[in-house]
């Protein structure tokens, strides 16, 4: 970037960061481009949608009395002209040019030359930046260059100033003007009720198309780009240290993926490509992440749509770099760390997980996003961390204002912005208990439930993440009823390999003692593909290759996956689960591969529990009814509702549409269950637990324990509550329900019986599943 325009956009980014007051860092911006750029006049033009006018913001060179008092319509004069067609005017004389409108001032008519360009943030134009000189003589290419190159950097500062968003630039603004409570609707990825102050996080947003920027140096945007590359990398590694030192290096790996992200060789080439056909490396970056964005919006996939977020966040560090190797950006995580003080919420169009972490995570309360799904990268890591954090949270950005009070109640999934006094008090209970991570973490004895008539019901925890375990180890959890090892495989950039898995399973193993850990085998394919494995096409990717299907196509996966899990057994009572078992054939597979293993390991002097358990997730209906020839070979079955109900009434809990058919409390599910639990009770020695989301509701837990259940695992969140829920009731009490139950013939009937029995024995229903 040539020395002018650079020191005009550094000096205008050292006025907005430095200037408290909006209106008068403007005014300064105006005068400094008009002293510098060496015109009679500087002009800022901003659109208004309503009534989709122009009005002057700032101006230098016409009456202060204009600000805010001129305006035109969006269409009106030249300036109206460049704003409509997105182009850039130059006239060496405005009074004869066609689309002129005087404008209605003192001082105005004197100019002649104009140069009217538009600025423009992600596609979307905001305004006009307006150059104008007494002398009848058009503004040369280089000036017009310059000009465009200033124009695109004060549109970002113009837009974050006026929309209270300019976080990462330390702009101070005052607060708000009070305005109504507002409800607003999302869904939680993890638990929690938190209040702070809306901080608004402005993002990737600026990779979205826009104005393509060309340049006479290419050269010197090539050197750009490889200076940027490195420094991206220096702060991608310094990122995963940070995380390593914060969650279990496995969440951790996630920053992993973007340092192998920063040296992929077709990201690079794109960039090059852009670079090569003469545009600026900002555009070269907006036209990769656009490309990148096509190619993954066409996957049907979710889980896979939602790695397009990694490509963002890994362009949108180089992008950030190469403002540092120009000198426009500064410090960044340094000042917003020492900006943001107190407790507050993130709430932002789309986080990025770079983002996340850069922020000082000891005043953070929680997160809200418009975008992103529970599987995203950005999502796992606020599992990782403990924050609450709403997604999919309609108009947050534009409802949101800096400054406001927040309360997250990711109970219900609802959001409530400016809460009224009354909604303030009804939390303030809930408030007093500090998130998890912030205080020290109380350790309750594992404590089964227990009815009122002395039934003990073993209560377990279902996770995902390491982090997990203070939660965990906080609820009393009588151990780890489902280990998820997924999330450590889609972290990852690359197959884990047998030492790293075994790493990651010996420290779960330990962390809960004497008490046992159930460990799934990799339930992978469906809705949780592999980004390094070809899964190939699917009509329907829960019906296909996933699951044990997968893993025993894939020894060259299943094999270093099942040592892992044995040498774990060695430390404490670990047990291996095999998840969508469909017959006997998958089991005695499983068990012949399992065999040759143990062998193995026994000429190597590999040191395993030899009387290790092992069991089945009862998730395929076949399962079920295989259940009499599949229980001699296992110590134990996991009821898997989820995927039960799923399989069982033909439905994909992906497709929105056919939600409402997703019904926990049918008869024909209760029925299974109740049948499991007969055939398992039946033979000596063997276990049944239950581990999907209906576990984790309380109105449903004392009709569980009347269909035969005694051992229930859930999130490690909601086991005091539901501890506390079976203590109401006595065993008779809960079989007579499940008696009731039972001859249901409708979902709609077992409900009214959960009411009615609700009703009568003052048991509130659950809130709103987020």
């Amino acid at each position: 970037m040539p020395t002018k325009e650079l020191n005009i956009i550094r000096q205008i980014s050292e006025i907005i960061a430095g200037t408290p007051n909006y209106r008068e860092a403007l005014r300064l911006t105006v005068q400094c481009i008009a002293e510098k750029m060496g015109v009679d006049a500087c002009t800022i033009w901003v659109h208004e949608e309503v009534p989709d006018q122009l009005v002057i913001e700032a101006t230098h060179g016409l009456p202060q009395d204009v600000v805010r008092r001129v305006r035109f319509s969006a269409r009106q004069g030249i300036t109206g002209l460049s704003f409509s067609t997105g182009e850039t005017v130059n006239t060496s004389d405005m009074r004869i040019h066609p689309a002129n409108a005087p404008l209605p001032t003192p001082g105005a008519s004197a100019h002649s030359a104009l140069l009217a360009v538009p600025l423009t943030v992600a596609g979307r134009r905001i305004g006009v930046l307006d150059l104008a000189c007494v002398k009848s003589k058009a503004f040369g290419p280089r000036t017009v260059e310059t000009v465009q190159a200033i124009a695109s950097r004060l549109a970002v500062f113009v837009l974050n100033a006026r929309m209270a968003r300019d976080a990462d630039r330390t702009f101070r603004l005052a607060p708000p003007a009070k305005v109504g409570q507002l409800i607003l609707k999302g869904k939680a990825v993890t638990p929690g009720v938190v209040r702070g102050t809306a901080h608004l996080l402005p993002g990737a947003e600026v990779l979205e198309a826009g104005e393509m920027e060309t340049v006479r140096d290419p050269v010197r945007e090539r050197e750009l780009l490889e200076r940027a590359l490195s420094l991206a990398r220096q702060e991608a590694a310094q990122l995963h240290a940070e995380a390593s030192e914060l969650v279990a290096e496995a969440d951790a790996a996630i920053f992993q993926t973007h340092v192998l992200l920063l040296d992929d060789p077709t990201l690079i080439q794109r960039l090059r490509s852009g670079l090569e056909k003469g545009y600026r490396l900002r555009s070269a970056l907006r036209a990769a992440a656009e490309e990148y964005r096509k190619e993954m919006g066409r996957l049907t996939n979710e889980f896979m749509r939602e790695r397009l977020a990694d490509v963002k966040d890994v362009i949108l560090r180089i992008y950030e770099a190469a403002e540092r190797v120009e000198g426009l950006r500064g410090g960044g995580i340094r000042e917003m760390r020492a900006m943001l003080k107190g407790k507050f919420v993130i709430v932002a169009r789309e986080l990025l997980p770079s983002q996340l972490i850069r922020v000082p995570l000891g005043n953070l309360a929680g997160v809200v996003c418009e975008q992103g799904g529970a599987t995203s990268h950005v999502a796992i890591l606020a599992k990782a961390l403990r924050l609450p954090m709403l997604v999919g949270v309609a108009g947050a950005t534009e409802e949101i204002r800096a400054n406001d009070d927040l309360i997250l109640d990711c109970t219900t999934g609802f959001c409530y912005v400016r809460p009224e006094p009354t909604v303030v008090r009804n939390f303030k209970g809930a408030l007093a208990h500090i998130r998890a991570g912030t205080d020290e973490v109380t350790v309750v004895p594992p404590t089964p439930g227990m009815t009122s008539d002395g039934t003990p019901i073993r209560l377990a925890g279902n996770i995902s993440l390491i982090s997990e375990m203070s939660l965990l180890l906080q609820s009393g959890a009588m151990g780890i009823g489902l280990y998820r090892t997924e999330f450590m495989f889609m972290m990852r950039a690359t197959y884990p390999t047998e030492e790293e898995q075994y790493g990651v399973f010996h420290r779960v193993a330990q962390a809960v003692g004497d008490q046992s850990v159930t460990i799934r085998v990799l339930d992978v394919g469906g809705d949780k593909p592999l980004s390094y494995v070809d899964f190939g096409p699917s009509e329907n990717s829960f019906m296909g290759w996933r699951g044990i299907r997968f893993l025993l196509d894939s020894p060259q996966y299943f094999e270093p996956h099942l040592r892992a899990m044995l040498r774990t057994t060695a430390h404490g009572d670990a047990r291996l689960l095999l998840p969508t078992v469909a017959d006997l054939d998958e089991l005695l597979r499983t068990k012949e591969i399992l065999a040759r293993l143990q062998a193995a390991m026994d000429r190597s002097g590999v040191p395993y529990r030899r009387d290790y358990k092992l069991g089945i997730m009862l998730e395929v209906p076949s399962a079920v009814w295989a259940l009499p020839d599949l229980l001699p070979h296992v110590d134990f079955v996991s009821l898997g509702t989820n995927d039960l109900v799923q399989h069982t009434f033909a439905l994909d809990r992906g497709n929105s549409k056919v939600m409402h058919w997703y019904r926990q409390f049918h008869p024909v599910l209760l029925r299974l269950i109740h049948q499991t639990c007969k055939t398992v009770g039946a033979v000596p020695g063997k276990e049944v637990s239950l581990c999907g989301e209906i576990a984790a509701n309380p109105r449903g837990t004392p009709l569980l324990v009347g269909l035969g259940l005694r051992s229930l695992s859930m999130s490690p969140w909601i086991i005091p509550t539901v501890r506390e829920t079976i203590g109401r009731f006595s065993l008779a009490e809960c079989q007579a329900l499940a008696t009731q139950a039972l001859a249901c013939a409708r979902d709609a009937d077992v409900n009214a019986v959960l009411d009615d029995f609700g009703r009568a024995h003052n048991l509130e229903s659950p809130k709103a599943e987020a």
